[in-house]
């Protein structure tokens, strides 16, 4: 909510939202995801809202007509109910691991967890236009200069990948509580982010099977999903290699989605 009250959501664990602004119930409505460490809305007039879940709190602007578009000075918390908090905890937390792992060195990468120094590369890596193109949009380098923790991606799972002494990426582990589709819940969900620069070199592939190979040693017998639009060519051969197979396709965000599972692992 709003510092004065005014403008409040709420964020049900259906990946709806519902904000109400003064004393006018559902003045805005729409859909929401939270990939990652951000917060976007998707309102049902088309749109669109970035924000980031810092220290595990929601910020992100309101829908439009609540505030003006432009000069709001501070993020917006959103008021969310206790499941949506269960589920929001619930994909950042993988279950009984020791966070953070010593760092795991492949032929090529080191992944560990994020340090202060990592800073400019999350605000590089999130506003890249690039890198977001199957993602919804980049957000604006400025906004992320301004509210970028100090320490970004400090939860279990996330990893930073890092090539000659520089973050080049991102993977992350998480578990889906609460998912739209059956297949994926209650299954760690695995995602990566990888700066422009390092496509095309297998860094990507390198670090995703570190990673999922760290999640078969602290956690054994667990089944991961990924899903990412059919759009991405890449994306899905990277799913192929990492032994990831297609369970359903599914129309999300004006565009086509593909949902995998790679089966736990033999004992």
């Amino acid at each position: 909510m709003t510092a004065d009250g005014h403008v409040r959501q709420e964020l049900p664990p259906d990946s709806r939202y519902d904000e109400a602004r003064g004393r006018r119930r559902s003045a805005g409505t729409g859909r929401h995801t939270v990939p990652a460490s951000h917060v976007h809305h998707i309102d049902d007039t088309g749109f669109t809202a970035t924000g980031d879940v810092c220290d595990g709190v929601p910020h992100a602007p309101p829908a439009p007509g609540a505030l003006p578009r432009r000069g709001v000075a501070h993020p917006v918390c959103l008021l969310y109910t206790a499941e949506h908090a269960a589920w929001l905890a619930g994909m950042t937390d993988l279950g009984p691991v020791s966070w953070p792992p010593a760092p795991i060195r492949t032929g090529r990468l080191v992944l560990r967890a994020a340090e202060a120094r990592d800073r400019a590369g999350f605000v590089e890596l999130y506003a890249s236009q690039e890198v977001h193109t199957y993602l919804g949009g980049a957000r604006p380098r400025d906004e992320l200069e301004r509210e970028m923790p100090a320490v970004p991606g400090q939860w279990p799972g996330s990893f930073v990948a890092e090539l000659d002494g520089a973050m080049a990426g991102q993977v992350l582990l998480r578990r889906a509580t609460e998912h739209a589709h059956p297949a994926a819940v209650g299954k760690v969900d695995l995602g990566y982010l990888f700066l422009p620069r390092a496509w095309g070199h297998g860094y990507a592939a390198e670090a995703c099977g570190a990673a999922l190979d760290w999640l078969d040693g602290v956690l054994p017998g667990e089944p991961v999903v990924l899903a990412t639009q059919t759009a991405n060519i890449p994306s899905l051969r990277l799913a192929a290699k990492l032994g990831f197979t297609e369970v359903e396709r599914f129309r999300a965000w004006d565009a086509e989605q593909w949902l995998g599972l790679r089966p736990a692992a033999s004992a």
